[in-house]
């Protein structure tokens, strides 16, 4: 569905355009809460879906057509950006054209591969993820891809926050009985304390996930987080929610349809982006689902996520 969505607001990055530049549902995890879905494709081949001229020309083309403001451009999608055999030769060339700052989301998977490593090294900033490290609770939540070991993504992610000229800010995602034990949790304590990020996030199941998984309430987040990370705790810059810097969107946009294929919305935030009412709104979004039987709706604490049928 092309190389960019966006551009959403992001309460962290603040008005970011994402890059999509794997194969479509291709992924080396196939997480419990992935609001992706259920990974289609689980690999660790090279999947790359862009190469780095055709992820410029389409920057260059959008950039000169919108004058709006964009603080981010990130490295995201519905799979594993790592995956693209171009990543290095990709970021290299955005920083080199561009002055927007750039940012990498990542399972970490691929970490093991220190030349990947160095590749993704000059990225402003970089959110790997590390969910466990315990070799049992990673495959439990993880369901990582057989030829994927946590201690070699260790060994990885010590190395990228070495020579990282960014920040590198690791992102644990608790699932409701599974991670959030004391046992586990103070294994990933010890593991940040010996890796020294330059931060760390706590996030927990908000979105439509892939399986009937459940978050933790913001106090034993909050709980977890001074118990265990306080001071680690990475805090971004709080961003003012104002959607009149987002382009206006409509429903036959390839971008708009693959944004909240990638990243779910309440339906306020749609009918403020679509400039429509709420009703309005959401029939929008139920046409894309009703004229095209490869697009499926899910809900989820009142988040609106439109999925994409790889099978069909």
């Amino acid at each position: 569905m092309g190389i960019l969505f966006g551009p959403v607001f992001s309460r962290r990055l603040g008005i970011s355009l994402g890059l999509d530049i794997v194969k479509a549902g291709h992924c080396s995890y196939d997480c419990l809460y992935c609001e992706a879905g259920k990974t289609q494709f689980k690999t660790i081949e090279p999947s790359g879906c862009a190469t780095a001229k055709e992820v410029i020309d389409n920057l260059s083309i959008y950039l000169s057509h919108h004058k709006g403001k964009i603080d981010y451009l990130t490295l995201s999608g519905t799979g594993e950006p790592t995956l693209n055999p171009y990543i290095g030769e990709i970021i290299k060339k955005i920083k080199k054209k561009f002055k927007i700052p750039l940012c990498l989301l990542t399972n970490s998977s691929m970490l093991s591969d220190h030349d990947l490593v160095s590749a993704i090294a000059p990225c402003d900033i970089i959110m790997p993820s590390l969910d466990a490290v315990s070799d049992k609770i990673f495959h439990q939540i993880n369901r990582p891809h057989p030829g994927v070991y946590i201690e070699l993504i260790l060994i990885g992610l010590k190395k990228l926050i070495q020579i990282a000229k960014g920040k590198v800010i690791i992102e644990i995602m608790l699932v409701k009985g599974i991670n959030d034990n004391h046992e586990e949790l103070a294994k990933l304590s010890e593991t940040i304390l010996k890796l020294q990020p330059h931060g760390v996030v706590l996030n927990t199941v908000y979105r439509p996930p892939a399986t009937q998984v459940q978050g933790l309430d913001e106090n034993r987040l909050h709980e977890i987080g001074e118990t265990y990370f306080k001071n680690f705790l990475y805090k971004f810059e709080e961003k003012t929610l104002d959607y009149n810097e987002l382009p206006e969107y409509y429903s036959n946009d390839i971008k708009f349809k693959k944004m909240i294929n990638i990243r779910s919305a309440t339906l306020e935030e749609l009918a403020i982006m679509l400039r429509k009412s709420k009703n309005e709104a959401y029939s929008y979004i139920q046409e894309l689902s009703s004229s095209d039987n490869r697009y499926y709706i899910s809900e989820h604490n009142g988040i609106i996520r439109l999925h994409y049928d790889f099978e069909k």
